[in-house]
C-alpha cells in the first residue's frame, strides 16, 4: 500500500493532534503528567530546531549520519531494554491491556527492520553502512545517545525500583514521545533531502496508532497500578517520566543540532 507522507504530516502536527488519551478516568497525579509534562514536550519534540533545520535542507549530511549512526546503535539494544522490562513486569498488565496495542516485535524483527531501513537510510546520506556494522562493538555513540540508554537502563534494572518505574520511563517517558520525534524528522528528511521508501520505513512505523498507543498505555498502568497513596512510587514515576520525555524531547534533538553545529564550524 502506497505510504500517504500528507497525512502523517497532519497526525505529527503538533497543533492538530498532541493529545492522544481521554484522561478523565486517570488518577489526578497521571492526569497532570500527561498534561503539565507530555503534551509539551510533544510539541516541543515536533517543533525542534534541529527538526526544523534538516526540513530546510541545512544540515551537513555528515551530521545527519552521525545522528542515525547513534539511533541505530540504540535501536540494536533495544530489544535487551525491552525484554527487561517486561521481564519484570506482572502478567495481570497484559490482562489490563488486552485489546489495545504494545509493543509486539520481537528482538529479531526489531534488528532486522534497524538493519534494512535505518541501515538504508544512513547509506542514502553517504554514509559506510558497512564499515559502521564492522566496528559497532567498539562503536562510541553521541553522548545524549548515551546518557538516554543509561536512563532507561536505570529505571528498568534497578533493583532498587519496583516495575511501575520502568513502565513510566520506557511506556510514558519514552513511548509517549518518540511519534512525535520521529514523523517529524522523517518528513523533514523527505522534504529537505528527497529521502523516501526503505530509508524511512523505520520512521514511519514509529508513527502509526499502534505505535501512539505503545505510549498512552503508560498512563492507564500508571493511573492503575501506582497507589497514589505512595509518595516515594509516585514522585519516581513522575521523575523518570520527566527525565526520559525530556530526553526524547530535547536531549536527543539538542545532540543532533550539535552534531550540525559543528560539522558548520568545520
Amino acid at each position: 500500500m502506497p505510504r500517504q507522507p500528507t497525512r502523517k504530516r497532519r497526525l505529527m502536527d503538533p497543533a492538530v493532534q498532541t493529545n492522544t488519551l481521554d484522561t478523565s478516568s486517570l488518577a489526578p497525579w497521571v492526569q497532570d503528567l500527561y498534561k503539565d509534562v507530555i503534551l509539551p514536550r510533544r510539541r516541543s519534540a515536533a517543533t525542534h530546531p534541529f527538526t526544523q533545520a534538516i526540513r530546510a535542507g541545512q544540515v551537513e549530511k555528515s551530521a545527519l549520519v552521525a545522528y542515525f549512526q547513534g539511533m541505530y546503535w540504540h535501536v540494536t539494544r533495544a530489544g535487551h531494554l525491552f525484554g527487561g522490562f517486561f521481564a519484570r513486569r506482572p502478567a495481570e498488565v497484559a490482562t489490563f491491556l488486552a485489546g489495545r496495542a504494545e509493543d509486539g516485535h520481537s528482538p529479531e524483527e526489531e534488528t532486522r527492520l534497524q538493519k534494512s531501513s535505518l541501515g538504508a537510510l544512513i547509506t542514502a546520506l553517504g554514509g559506510d553502512l558497512e564499515g559502521f556494522e564492522a566496528g559497532l562493538a567498539d562503536y562510541v555513540p553521541p553522548q545524549e545517545w548515551f546518557l538516554h540508554e543509561t536512563q532507561l537502563r536505570s529505571a528498568i534494572f534497578s533493583a532498587d525500583f519496583p516495575w511501575q518505574i520502568g513502565a513510566s520511563a520506557i511506556n510514558a517517558g519514552t513511548e509517549g514521545i518518540v511519534p512525535w520525534m520521529c514523523g517529524p524528522l522523517a518528513d523533514a528528511l523527505e522534504e529537505g533531502y528527497g529521502i523516501h521508501g526503505l530509508a524511512l520505513e523505520w520512521l514511519h512505523q514509529r508513527i502509526t496508532p499502534e505505535e501512539i498507543q505503545h505510549g498512552d498505555n503508560g498512563f492507564l498502568i500508571l493511573s492503575h497500578f501506582v497507589d497514589a497513596n505512595d509518595s516515594d512510587l509516585v514522585a519516581n514515576c513522575g521523575l523518570y517520566a520527566d527525565k526520559l520525555s525530556l530526553s526524547m524531547s530535547q536531549g536527543l534533538l539538542n545532540g543532533g543540532l550539535r552534531l550540525h553545529q559543528a560539522s558548520e564550524g568545520n
